[in-house]
């Protein structure tokens, strides 16, 4: 291990510190990698955050937050995009969404991204991936957020 990236929560940095224990591998902070800004649902069961974004689907802010389900992933994705600016091999330790979203992008590649429900991804997920596929998933994902975000409601993409 090279380098390793963490998003700038605690947990992340002590979940790193604890894997590379007593090597010597630079830890660096990207803030893109933090999980999504859930505001009023913050702490409270996932499902009731769940409901809400099933009925307002993810372009829409929740209450108190400083951003959408589709523009928190923007934001990781931009983070992970960047990642291979730094050495290799590199550990990159972030959250739940990022896992979920790159596992489903891996899975489901030729699936559309907007509107879909990401599930919590089970805790310590280890997702192997090399630098042109995590590069060309953000490029792609980046890209079609980007086009569903100028859209306006009810008219077609083209």
């Amino acid at each position: 291990m090279a380098f390793c990236l963490t998003s700038g929560f605690l947990r992340a940095r002590q979940s790193a510190e604890l894997m590379l224990s007593e090597s010597r591998v630079p830890i660096a902070v990207d803030t893109r990698l933090n999980e999504l800004d859930y505001g009023d649902f913050e702490g409270k069961a996932f499902s009731d955050y769940a409901h809400w974004l099933a009925r307002e689907g993810s372009g829409r802010r929740p209450p108190g937050s400083v951003e959408s389900q589709r523009e928190g992933i923007r934001r990781i994705l931009s983070g992970l995009r960047a990642a291979p600016l730094c050495p290799g091999p590199r550990l990159i330790v972030t959250h739940g969404l990022a896992v979920s979203v790159l596992r489903w992008c891996q899975a489901s590649p030729s699936t559309s991204l907007t509107d879909l429900f990401f599930p919590e991804a089970p805790y310590v997920t280890a997702l192997g991936i090399f630098d042109d596929e995590l590069v060309e998933i953000a490029d792609q994902r980046i890209a079609e957020i980007d086009l569903q975000s100028r859209q306006i409601p009810g008219q077609p993409a083209f």
